[in-house]
């Protein structure tokens, strides 16, 4: 995926050797998901500990301190696997963006992508001058380049962060600053500008909910939300601090069933930042935990905005969908096929849509709150 070409350590290039571990995933003789899922697991396992070794020389070490700046210089060969990257005639129509997948980061940048490796994060991007960039973190510095051809733009997020939540996303954007509240931009398609005001109002209800209900405020200073052409229209995309959805969610009042989906992401996308961006898992195999809690508080802000009747509906179609899926034999929430990125579109689905019931159903019938 990410092709090296030099490693430099203080301004000087320095020996490296890549692992790709990812290289022969599964034997040739054998072609079954669940064989496919089991060595992939393994070998993302093994990349846990390290994909490139960089070596230093022993003349860094002849001074009690000294600070190590280590840069890595690589490319795309072809983008894939957690990375949008769409080249049109048009430059308007052009983007890149990536879509929240587990352990995907590693896919675009070299890093330490584990659960436990938090750090803080420094972006810098050199882009069209009539582009924009939404990314993890609060823009810091933004200069014109002498040939007035492209920008560069830096960013910086100042808490401490795991790789998972760090995303991005390159497109001609319209920026919207919200009217209700500072802390809240939007970035739209050109021409999609207007239709911001139908879901705006949910956004600031969503936020209040949530820092009442939690008693604490959102984790960063900003958040940015983003509509996406080419992304999926069915989940968001959730980082920190930032969010990407389909630009299919930008839509009149009147289509009511589009407009509900729509807040509806939202949603999943302002709890995100608490639970999932924040708040991070201990184990991949713990996911199903995640989005049962932000499934479960999405639907509790979707009853304050909608009222007890939706709420119902949403849990009883819920229950209708889950048991039409598990007609098939499907493994046990929990297991490893459920975070692997080929894993099949309905058990992703079940996943989604199950994991929210396992917390409704002791909660409803105990009568607790959950905090």
């Amino acid at each position: 995926l990410l092709n090296i070409t030099s490693c430099m350590i203080n301004e000087l290039k320095v020996d490296y050797e890549y692992f790709d571990y990812l290289a022969e995933v599964c034997p040739n003789d054998s072609f079954s998901l669940r064989a496919y899922a089991l060595y992939y697991s393994a070998k993302l396992d093994q990349a846990d500990d390290g994909e490139l070794l960089i070596k230093i020389p022993h003349d860094f070490f002849q001074e009690e301190k000294i600070s190590i700046i280590v840069k890595i210089n690589y490319f795309f060969l072809i983008p894939q696997g957690n990375i949008l990257f769409t080249q049109a005639e048009n430059p308007l129509n052009s983007f890149i963006c990536t879509e929240w997948q587990p352990r995907g980061t590693r896919n675009w940048v070299p890093c330490f992508d584990t659960l436990s490796d938090a750090i803080l994060f420094e972006l810098e991007f050199t882009i069209p001058h009539c582009w924009n960039v939404i990314t993890s973190g609060e823009l810091k510095d933004q200069m014109q380049l002498d040939n007035l051809q492209q920008k560069i733009m830096k960013f910086s997020l100042g808490t401490l962060t795991i790789p998972q939540t760090i995303g991005f996303c390159v497109d001609p954007f319209s920026i919207i600053i919200s009217t209700q509240a500072n802390l809240i931009t939007y970035f739209t398609p050109i021409g999609f500008e207007n239709l911001i005001q139908s879901l705006e109002s949910y956004v600031i209800k969503g936020i209040s909910f949530f820092e009442e209900y939690l008693e604490v405020p959102l984790p960063y200073d900003n958040l940015y939300i983003a509509f996406i052409p080419q992304i999926s229209p069915k989940r968001p995309s959730i980082f920190a601090n930032c969010g990407f959805l389909s630009y299919f969610n930008l839509c009149d009042r009147t289509i009511i069933d589009q407009v509900i989906t729509a807040r509806n992401q939202i949603v999943s996308i302002i709890i995100g930042q608490f639970y999932g961006a924040y708040i991070t898992l201990s184990s991949w195999k713990e996911i199903w935990l995640q989005i049962a809690i932000t499934g479960y508080l999405s639907n509790l802000c979707l009853r304050q905005l909608y009222g007890y009747n939706e709420y119902r509906f949403n849990i009883k179609s819920s229950i209708e969908r889950v048991t039409k899926l598990e007609i098939q034999p499907r493994v046990p929430i929990g297991f490893p096929y459920f975070y692997i990125p080929s894993i099949d579109n309905e058990s992703f689905e079940l996943l989604n849509v199950k994991s929210p019931l396992i917390i409704y159903m002791p909660v409803s019938y105990t009568h607790l709150t959950l905090p």
